[in-house]
């Protein structure tokens, strides 16, 4: 995947404006606020957003925390 098509395609997600307007003053002014897929995935799919700008590789980011959260699980 080529980074720039990535972030060209989350331009195209849907803004939301209500948690745009949740944005401290203080905060980066590049900073927009995009919907996600409320699925039961969202914060892997705003975590791939964040990442690749776009939401295709929530799976991915779900299987790797759940390997990551089942070994720490077995050392104890």
């Amino acid at each position: 995947i080529k980074l720039n098509q990535s972030f060209r395609r989350s331009r195209e997600l849907q803004q939301d404006l209500l948690a745009q307007s949740l944005i401290p003053c203080d905060a980066p002014t590049n900073l927009i606020a995009r919907k996600v897929v409320g699925d039961g995935n969202c914060l892997f799919n705003a975590i791939s957003l964040s990442l690749v700008g776009t939401t295709e590789y929530f799976t991915v980011l779900r299987i790797l925390t759940a390997i990551e959260l089942f070994e720490k699980c077995t050392l104890l």
